[in-house]
């Protein structure tokens, strides 16, 4: 929170959640020292007569529970310092974008514990919601990209579709005057029409594409498929010989044909 100046909150943070752990160990210890107070007065009144005999034994017992204390405040402070360390590497990590490494392990059942399982549930939400993010923009961008190619297509489909119409028009008209009077013109005729055909077919798909049209499937020959394609490439004739194997009626495929 500091590192974003947003300096109120972090103080906020540390009076509401990390104050009352500080406020509740300082108690124990004091209850702690009390009662050490309290049993070193009782050894005191008790001892009465046998105090001189019994003070090394008390100054013992004293610099015992003097040990004891200072392992007690040593252990939770290095406890308290460590688990703020880890909290603040986790919430440093996290702001560097580095989520599958913030997460903080603090096993424990207290304020702490409770504190880093809140952060990494909350890590683990950001880490959702930026994949639904992310989905989200690269389904935008695709919509995007199917907008332009419908538009390029129309585009297209305005520009190209009236002179293929001309082209095609005229095909028919010199089929009609022409017949079969020559077999070579009426070859070219036909390869004139069938390119015609393709050209045609190409747009269509451009704009089924970006119109996202469903498909729609039927049984297909597949012999009829590589007989329309080789009809479609233009390349039979020309010194180039094409040998065919497909069966036609054996070999099926369940297909938009036209696609």
């Amino acid at each position: 929170l500091s590192s974003e100046q947003k300096d109120a909150e972090a103080r906020a943070l540390i009076r509401t959640d990390l104050r009352p752990i500080v406020d509740e160990k300082d108690k124990n210890m004091t209850e702690f020292v009390l009662l050490q107070e309290k049993q070193f007065d009782e050894v005191i009144k008790n001892a009465g007569d046998q105090y001189n005999l019994n003070r090394g034994n008390i100054l013992l017992i004293f610099g015992f529970s003097l040990v004891l204390t200072f392992f007690f405040v040593f252990d939770l402070a290095n406890y308290i310092t460590k688990s703020i360390s880890k909290l603040v590497r986790g919430v440093k990590l996290m702001s560097e974008g580095k989520y599958n490494l913030a997460k903080v392990n603090i096993p424990t059942t207290d304020n702490f514990g409770y504190l880093a399982t809140g952060f990494n549930q909350m890590i683990d939400k950001i880490e959702q919601n930026i994949i639904e993010i992310q989905g989200i923009q690269e389904n935008l961008l695709r919509q995007e990209k199917f907008a332009l190619l419908g538009k390029l297509s129309g585009s297209i489909a305005h520009e190209i579709k009236n002179p293929l119409a001309v082209i095609d028009s005229s095909v028919y008209i010199l089929k009609m005057k022409l017949g079969n009077t020559d077999d070579k013109i009426a070859t070219h005729i036909d390869k004139i029409k069938n390119q015609v055909d393709m050209a045609n077919h190409i747009i269509i798909s451009l704009q089924d594409m970006a119109n996202m049209k469903k498909m729609a499937k039927t049984l297909g020959d597949i012999a009829d498929l590589i007989e329309k394609g080789i009809t479609f490439s233009g390349i039979s004739g020309n010194g180039v010989r094409i040998t065919k194997e497909v069966e036609k009626g054996k070999y099926f495929i369940n297909a938009d044909i036209n696609q």
